[in-house]
C-alpha cells in the first residue's frame, strides 16, 4: 500500500511559525513521529511538498521518505483553502493509496479489511459550532462559497445536557474558552427537551454498581458518572427507548460503551427503533468501546 502526505508552506516559515501548535518544534516533532511510524509499518512513504518542505524534512530533519516530490513551489491558494494540496495530491495519484496527515500516528499497520475498502476516511465531519466559528470569520472576507455549505453552518444548533451542575460548571466554562456555541440544560438525559434533532452523542455512566474498579478512579471520579443500574445499562436502555421523542426522521446516535456491553445496546436499538443500522468499533486495545446507531443509508 502506498502512502501519502502533503505538506505546503502557504509562505510561513516551518522553523518560525508553529501551523496551529504551540510552537513550532512541536509541529515538527508531530511530522517527525508521523513519518517515523509510517515507516515502521510501511515501506512506500511519499510526501508532497515544496523546496522549504523538502529542505525542512529531507536535508534537514532527514525523514526516510521513499520519496519526496516538490510539487507545489508554484502555488497559489487563499489562506482559508490550506487543505486545497492535499486535494490535488490526491488528483496525482494512479494507484490505491491512503493520505496521512502529519498529526496522525500508526502504532500498528492498518487492518487489511480498511487497506481493502474503496475508500477510508479518519472521521466523518459533522458540522459543530467550532467550525461555524471559523467560517463567520471566513464569511467576513466576502469569499465564495457553496450555498448548500453556507446554509448548513447557519442552522447548526447544539444542546448539552447533564444532571449534574457541578460539570455543566466546567463544560459552560470550556465552551466559553473556545467560542463554542452551546445551550447547555440541567436535566436527566433528555427531560423537558423539546426540540429535535439529527444526532445524540452520549458517554453516559455504565459500570455496574457490582463491578471492582481501580482505586484512584472510585476515590477520584465523582460516583454520579461512573455508575449505573441495570449492570451499567440503564442509561443506555433510558436513552434509546426515548430517542423518538427528540429525533428527527433520519437520524445518527453515538455511545460509549464499556467493551462487555455492545450486545445489549444493540438489542436496545432493534428493540425501541425501526429497522436502524449498529456499528460496533474497537479501540486501539481492540476492546468494544464505540457503538453507532443510524437509519439513513
Amino acid at each position: 500500500m502506498k502512502i501519502v502526505q502533503t505538506f505546503w508552506h502557504g509562505n510561513n516559515s516551518l522553523l518560525d511559525n508553529s501551523f496551529g501548535w504551540m510552537n513550532p518544534q512541536y509541529h515538527l516533532m508531530s511530522w517527525a513521529l508521523s513519518c517515523l511510524s509510517l515507516k515502521d509499518n510501511y515501506q512506500n512513504i511519499v510526501l508532497y511538498t515544496d523546496s522549504h518542505g523538502y529542505e525542512i524534512f529531507a536535508e534537514q530533519l532527514k525523514l526516510p521518505y521513499t520519496d519526496i516530490i516538490i510539487q507545489y513551489d508554484n502555488l497559489t491558494c487563499p489562506e482559508p483553502h490550506w487543505a486545497y494540496p492535499k486535494l490535488l495530491t490526491y488528483s496525482l495519484q494512479k494507484e490505491p493509496f491512503i493520505h496521512v496527515d502529519g498529526d496522525v500516528y500508526l502504532p500498528n499497520k492498518l487492518d487489511n479489511t480498511i487497506e481493502m475498502s474503496e475508500l477510508i476516511a479518519q472521521n466523518k465531519e459533522i458540522g459543530s459550532s467550532y467550525y461555524k466559528s471559523m467560517m463567520n470569520h471566513i464569511l467576513q472576507k466576502d469569499l465564495l462559497m457553496p450555498s448548500f455549505l453556507k446554509k448548513e453552518l447557519e442552522n447548526i444548533n447544539i444542546t448539552a445536557s447533564d444532571i449534574s451542575s457541578d460539570a455543566l460548571e466546567v463544560a459552560l466554562s470550556n465552551a466559553k474558552e473556545n467560542n463554542a456555541d452551546i445551550n447547555f440544560v440541567n436535566t436527566d438525559i433528555y427531560k423537558g427537551i423539546n426540540k429535535k434533532f439529527d444526532c445524540i452523542i452520549s458517554n453516559p455512566p455504565y459500570i455496574s454498581k457490582n463491578e471492582k474498579i481501580m482505586d484512584i478512579v472510585y476515590n477520584n471520579e465523582p460516583h454520579l458518572a461512573l455508575f449505573a443500574d441495570n449492570n451499567g445499562l440503564y442509561f443506555y436502555e433510558e436513552i434509546i427507548k426515548n430517542a423518538k421523542n427528540i429525533l428527527k426522521d433520519k437520524y445518527l446516535i453515538c455511545f460509549e460503551i464499556g467493551e462487555s456491553e455492545a450486545k445489549s445496546v444493540t438489542s436496545y436499538a432493534h428493540k425501541y427503533l425501526d429497522n436502524p443500522t449498529v456499528i460496533v468499533k474497537k479501540d486501539l486495545e481492540k476492546r468494544d468501546r464505540m457503538i453507532f446507531i443510524h437509519n439513513f443509508e
